[in-house]
C-alpha cells in the first residue's frame, strides 16, 4: 500500500471533526481547552508512522465500522446542545453508505 502524508485538505477535515467533538464534549460538561484538536493533530500529523484511524482498519478488514457511537453521537449530542456538527453529520453519512458493503477492485474502476 503506498502511503503519502496527510495532505493539507484532509488535515483541515480532521481538524473541523475534532473540533466539533470537543465543542459537543464542552457542552457536555468536559474540560477541554480550546486548543486541544489542534494540538492532537499537531501530534498525529507530526508521528515517523503511519496511522489509521479504527474505522479505516475496520473497513480495510472487512468489519462492520462504528460510526453510530463515534460520528452519529457527536451529531445527536450537538443537537440537543443547539451545536452545528456539518462536518461529523456528513461524515456519518458517508459512513452509514459504505458500512457493510463490500471494497470495490480498484483495478475495476
Amino acid at each position: 500500500m503506498n502511503i503519502t502524508p496527510m495532505p493539507g485538505s484532509s488535515a483541515r477535515l480532521v481538524l473541523a471533526l475534532m473540533e466539533e467533538v470537543a465543542a459537543v464534549a464542552r457542552a457536555d460538561g468536559a474540560n477541554i481547552a480550546q486548543d486541544v484538536p489542534s494540538k492532537a493533530l499537531a501530534a498525529l500529523v507530526g508521528r515517523d508512522r503511519v496511522h489509521f484511524s479504527s474505522i479505516t482498519v475496520d473497513r480495510l478488514q472487512g468489519r462492520r465500522l462504528e460510526w453510530q457511537v463515534r460520528n452519529a453521537v457527536v451529531g445527536e449530542r450537538g443537537r440537543a446542545h443547539g451545536i452545528a456538527t456539518p462536518m461529523n453529520d456528513a461524515m456519518t453519512a458517508l459512513l452509514r453508505a459504505v458500512d457493510g458493503q463490500p471494497i470495490p477492485d480498484p483495478t475495476a474502476l
